[in-house]
């Protein structure tokens, strides 16, 4: 459905996402914010998604 291009929606370009991560697990106290949080964390790649989570002190995988 979505060919070769990401199904996120990067909201810095209106385009789909350009990420490196596969994938971002993220354990918070709510779901709605492991979602947001994991999201942010997808949509910023693996050179800032470390530093962002720790900053939140949440559990997190990628």
């Amino acid at each position: 459905r979505w060919g070769n291009v990401h199904h996120l929606i990067d909201p810095r370009t209106g385009r789909p996402a350009e990420t490196d991560l596969q994938e971002v697990q993220v354990l918070a106290r709510t779901g709605v914010d492991a979602e947001v949080l994991a999201k942010t964390g997808l949509l910023l790649g693996s050179a800032k998604v470390e530093a962002f989570l720790a900053a939140r002190a949440v559990g997190w995988a990628f």
